[in-house]
């Protein structure tokens, strides 16, 4: 018979920013949430973090060990050790300088030997806005959920916030969706019947 056993050493990262889109020019966060999801303790742990060539960075700060760049757009942290369950944090200050979406890409790593490795990297990308638009917010989502189908016309989703423009584009898990403009607090956008399980992340970019 098949047993399931709980890796002895677990890694997983949580990269988020504190904002999408941002306006060039102003300052943003990368959060990150380092954790040992095994039984045993991780030791000589890594926390490594490539940056897009045309942000600045202001402060670093981690909850243990020590950061320095090991090149102009690679964070290295070195965390020591993380007990089974421990976590640790990184924040990331910076400030965009050019109008592009940026990616950043965190890895963390251990010299143990370890059965799960898909959840040691993670990659966020961010949109950088020129200032000319506003930054969109959301305030509702309506529905806010449906009922999943084999077959079947696409969703139609409506969302209200502020600072939507002719162009702005709903993003859903990071894929564009196909949006149709309203009004500056009201756009809609379309699902598939089919859509997976499960909570979606959903955002509305300005050019």
């Amino acid at each position: 018979f098949a047993q399931w056993t709980q890796p002895e050493v677990d890694l997983a990262v949580g990269l988020r920013d504190s904002a999408d889109p941002v306006q060039v020019n102003t300052p943003f966060q990368y959060n990150v949430s380092l954790i040992n999801q095994g039984i045993i303790t991780a030791t000589s742990v890594i926390y490594e973090q490539t940056f897009d060539s045309s942000v600045s960075f202001g402060n670093i700060s981690a909850s243990q060990g020590t950061c320095s760049f090991s090149n102009a757009t690679t964070l290295r942290c070195t965390l020591g050790t993380l007990t089974p369950n421990a976590r640790a944090t990184v924040v990331v200050n910076v400030t965009p300088t050019q109008v592009r979406t940026i990616t950043s890409r965190g890895t963390l790593s251990s010299p143990a030997d370890e059965p799960i490795t898909a959840n040691n990297q993670q990659q966020i990308s961010t949109q950088i806005i020129a200032p000319g638009n506003p930054v969109p917010t959301i305030s509702s989502i309506t529905p806010n959920s449906f009922v999943q189908q084999a077959i079947g016309l696409p969703v139609q989703i409506s969302v209200s916030g502020t600072g939507f423009v002719a162009k702005s584009k709903v993003f859903v898990d990071g894929i564009e969706r196909p949006t149709t403009f309203l009004n500056n607090v009201q756009i809609n956008f379309s699902m598939p019947v089919n859509t997976a399980l499960g909570n979606h992340s959903v955002i509305v970019r300005n050019p």
